[in-house]
């Protein structure tokens, strides 16, 4: 794989730990790659690539991630999130056209977008049990998205990473 040399920043917000883990797996095979968080994230313009990572908020992009990407409009970033769902079903694919949408009407344009599952933050489920029955099936996707991200993701992150840096 031939692999540039680039300016890199991989930058994200996280609330339980899952997207920080995501972008430390990424920012751990991209030779000289800056990591912060992104309430620390500088003007991408002095990078090649940006990955910029977040979290689902309520369907949403983080806010943080949101109002950085959005006051860079036209930097081509390179997304990646963590949620609670498994990535391409039900719900998270509802959430991942809605950030699409939202980012191409504030003229945010990007080179890729990729999902991994995460453990839910134990408040949200503390805060959803009023509002949804836990059943069997919702106890039993909430234990199966505390394993995550688990080493398969964080290498499948790496992977996916390092393609995008391949192309020009």
């Amino acid at each position: 794989m031939d692999l540039k040399p680039r300016r890199v920043l991989v930058t994200y917000e996280s609330v339980t730990g899952n997207t920080k883990r995501v972008a430390e797996a990424i920012a751990a095979v991209i030779p000289g790659a800056v990591m912060t968080p992104i309430a620390d994230a500088p003007d991408p313009a002095g990078y090649d690539r940006v990955f910029v990572g977040f979290w689902c908020d309520k369907g949403h992009a983080s806010e943080s991630a949101d109002a950085y990407l959005k006051s860079h409009p036209g930097y081509p970033f390179i997304l990646f999130g963590t949620l609670g769902g498994v990535p391409g079903v039900g719900y998270s694919v509802t959430y991942e056209n809605r950030v699409r949408e939202e980012l191409a009407a504030a003229n945010v344009p990007f080179r890729a977008f990729r999902l991994w599952q995460g453990k839910i933050d134990p408040a949200l489920v503390e805060k959803s049990k009023a509002r949804f029955p836990m059943t069997p099936e919702r106890l039993s996707r909430i234990a199966a998205a505390a394993t995550h991200p688990d080493a398969a993701d964080l290498k499948d992150a790496q992977v996916w990473a390092l393609e995008q840096l391949t192309g020009s």
